[in-house]
């Protein structure tokens, strides 16, 4: 369901006494042409936050008894079809256990990006003033989001800062 963020792309999720909700920039309600990345990642925070998913990217079994009721509601959206387990989600949408795995090699990446660049730098996550991001991702997405999901280490979110399309800025500075 990956998509660009555009119209009728869902980009953030919530959770009510509703259920599961998808939103869109433009405020439609029908049928979604996909997720964009920060609407996964607001889905992964949520799923996470409910114990509908582990962190090490399982789903929950829906009758799990440790599972709060709007939990286990959200739960019962699992369906396993060719071998294969996805959550039904709201406008025509899933997740399937395999884009929870392809999210899990990105955080490990940007992680292990961060990491080497810090120890290149001699530098702790605590010696950072700040953490810019930049382009779409980096002005749309939660910071606290991003530490919540494992991608900028604990303490680090309140100092992420986004930065708009910063590449010609990059490259302006590269080249002097």
């Amino acid at each position: 369901c990956g998509q660009l963020a555009g119209p009728d792309v869902v980009t953030r999720f919530s959770l009510g006494p509703e259920g599961l909700a998808a939103h869109s920039p433009d405020g439609s309600g029908g049928p979604a042409r996909g997720i964009s990345a920060t609407g996964y990642l607001s889905l992964l925070g949520l799923l996470l936050q409910w114990g509908v998913l582990d962190a090490s990217g399982l789903f929950a079994d829906a009758s799990s008894p440790r599972l709060m009721p709007l939990a286990r509601r959200l739960a019962t959206g699992l369906r396993r079809e060719r071998g294969r387990t996805r959550l039904c989600l709201p406008r025509g949408l899933w997740l399937a256990a395999a884009d929870v795995e392809e999210l899990l090699k990105v955080k490990a990446a940007f992680a292990l990006a961060l990491d080497a660049l810090l120890a290149t730098a001699g530098l702790a996550p605590r010696d950072l003033a700040a953490l810019c991001l930049a382009g779409a991702l980096g002005e749309h997405i939660r910071p606290d989001l991003l530490e919540q999901l494992g991608f900028a280490p604990v303490g680090l979110g309140s100092r992420i800062r986004a930065v708009g399309n910063a590449s010609l800025d990059g490259a302006a500075l590269l080249a002097l």
